[in-house]
Parts: C-alpha cells; structure tokens; sequence
C-alpha cells in the first residue's frame, strides 16, 4: 500500500500531499511491523527522499534497505536519484549500475537510467540508454517519456513532439505527458497547438494536474499563468 500511494503520487495521478501522505502512515506502520525488511525501509527511505526532503534520514533508510538485502532492485534505483540530487554523480551511477544488476530484465529500472542521464545533463547517453530500451520494448511508455525529456531538453523539438505522442498513446491515463507535448508544441512555435492540448484537458474531466508542469507549459508559451 506504501508503494501504492508513493508511486501514484510520483506520477501525478493524485495530488503529493494526499499520496505521500497515506503512503508515510502505511510505510512506517509496515517498519514497526517489519523493520529487518528492505520492503519497509526501501518504502519510507522513498517519502523521505521525495516529499519530506529530508535527504540524511532517506540516505540512512535506503542504506538499512540495502543492508538487509543489497539485491534489492528498488531501493539501489531510488537511491542513486537521492545521491544525484545531493550531488554525488560517480556514487550515483555506481548505484544505478547496481540495480541494474540486481534486476537486468527491469525495464523500469534500464529505462530509469536514462532519466538519471536527464538528472546529470548527460542527454546522449541518456539517448542512447532509453532507445536500447525501446529496442527490447517498442511498447515501454517511460522510455518514450525519457526520451523526451532528453529531446525537450536540448531543442530538438521534432522528436520530441514523437516521443510524447508515443507516451500520451500508451500513458493515456497520465496529465503530464500532455503538459510536456503542448511544452513542446509551444517551444517549436505552434502554441495553438499548444492551447488546444490544454484546452482539452480543461474541459475534461479532471484529475490532478500537476502545478509543476502546467507552470513549464505556462513558460514555454510566454503566460503568466494558465
């Protein structure tokens, strides 16, 4: 139920404070009931690092994590995004290329190494990363979505606007990929592109939206809000 909520948060589909919220209360009820797991720790470590932004409290619950089982995929994945933020790149990839090992049939996980790349400023291999992926699993909607990040990122906006098509189309149910498409829509100068993918959304019927990507989306069309 933690990783439930955690990841329904991650990705947008309920607002942070709602999922992180029930997440943390079923995350630490699972540690009292089971502190050796890697589950229990790997779970909490995951609010710490992503919601509460305690950063040393999530390092020692993701190290507990890997101490009970260090073949624990998630947690070393999970843990290389803290150690990037804090601004430990070497550590990072070093515990990237751990996760992979522990679980080299993860799509999620090979895929994730790619959005590390996008963390690191590191667009070509992360490029390279996320297209390997596809090439095992044309139909993996997160790869799609690495690869526009890496595509967004450095104005080559034709395959981008491909790549967050492709996510739309296999990610149907999640927001911000339109967010990033009309983001995209509004660099390469066609913001009435732009408006109607928001437009649509507007009219549809809502689920959260997440106020960080309509802000992106509000800044590549020159708005002072949407």
């Amino acid at each position: 139920l933690a990783d439930a909520y955690n990841l329904l948060a991650f990705y947008n589909f309920i607002a942070p404070r709602d999922g992180f919220g029930r997440a943390g209360d079923f995350a630490r009820r699972a540690q009292q009931l089971a502190p050796q797991l890697a589950e229990t720790n790997a779970s909490l470590a995951f609010i710490q690092h992503f919601f509460e932004w305690n950063f040393g409290a999530a390092e020692t619950s993701y190290r507990r994590a890997l101490q009970a089982d260090p073949n624990y995929g998630p947690a070393r994945f999970w843990f290389s995004f803290l150690l990037a933020t804090i601004g430990r790149p070497g550590d990072a990839r070093a515990e990237i290329a751990a996760a992979r090992e522990a679980e080299p049939f993860s799509s999620i996980i090979s895929g994730g190494a790619s959005y590390l790349d996008y963390f690191l400023g590191d667009h070509e291999l992360g490029i390279r990363t996320a297209s390997d992926v596809l090439q095992a699993d044309p139909n993996f909607g997160p790869a799609h979505m690495f690869l526009g990040f890496h595509y967004t990122a450095t104005a080559r906006y034709e395959e981008a606007r491909r790549c967050w098509r492709a996510a739309v189309e296999r990610r149907d149910r999640l927001i911000f990929p339109r967010l990033m498409l009309a983001t995209v829509h509004a660099r390469a100068g066609d913001p009435a592109q732009a408006r109607s993918i928001l437009l649509q959304l507007d009219n549809s019927a809502q689920r959260y939206v997440s106020p960080y990507f309509r802000a992106i989306a509000a800044v590549a069309l020159g708005a002072a809000r949407l």
